[in-house]
């Protein structure tokens, strides 16, 4: 069974979390924890494929509790999930090795988004911090824009490139035309780009320069 685990010491978040992740990952089992201790023996415990993590909870509140877990289990995905302000506090965890950072401020959709593209095996930043990413923030291994899309995303982007419009698009892949239009809006921040014409240029920039 694959496993996600919600690090939360307030009963109320956690719960609205382990809502969430029922009903838009069945696949996964969700597992809690209240402190960083219960946290630590779970992951020495359980293969896990992602622990969310709120950064004050009881018994951590620094950036080596990412690798206090790894020292657990080595590689396993880390989804910084905080009521701080990012700006402030985000750039340690994503330096210490965090895989995302989201606000408990986002939207449902959002927090969807991040989590999908973290078991992804890449690397989730709100617009707000992206846009410090991109304008030079020496973050590690998040330079490529393309390591930022989730599957969906990327999937959405090649069928843009390859010419097809938003209704193509939805039709293809049986979702809404308002689903396409997000997705593509997303694309778009994270390459920093306004049209399907400098978003080839970029991506293909990108693919030559790594």
């Amino acid at each position: 069974m694959r496993e996600i685990l919600i690090v939360e010491d307030h009963p109320i978040v956690s719960m609205a979390v382990e809502m969430t992740l029922r009903e838009n990952f069945p696949e996964f089992s969700v597992l809690k924890a209240d402190t960083f201790y219960n946290a630590l023996d779970i992951v020495s415990q359980i293969g896990l494929n992602l622990i969310i993590l709120d950064i004050g909870i009881p018994g951590g509140g620094t950036a080596s509790m990412i690798k206090n877990l790894r020292l657990k289990q080595r590689g396993v995905p880390i989804l910084i999930f905080s009521g701080l302000d990012e700006k402030t506090h985000a750039v340690s965890y994503i330096h210490a090795g965090a895989n995302g950072f989201v606000s408990k401020n986002a939207s449902e959709h959002e927090v969807i988004t991040a989590v999908d593209t973290v078991l992804s095996n890449r690397k989730y930043f709100s617009s707000d911090l992206w846009e410090l990413v991109v304008s030079g923030l020496p973050t590690p291994g998040v330079t490529n824009p393309v390591e930022m899309l989730t599957k969906r995303e990327t999937e959405i982007m090649d069928m843009l490139i390859m010419g097809k419009w938003t209704k193509e698009i939805a039709l293809e892949l049986h979702v809404k035309d308002t689903t396409v239009s997000t997705h593509k809006q997303n694309i778009f921040r994270k390459f920093d780009v306004t049209n399907i014409v400098e978003l080839v240029k970029k991506k293909s920039n990108f693919a030559r320069k790594y």
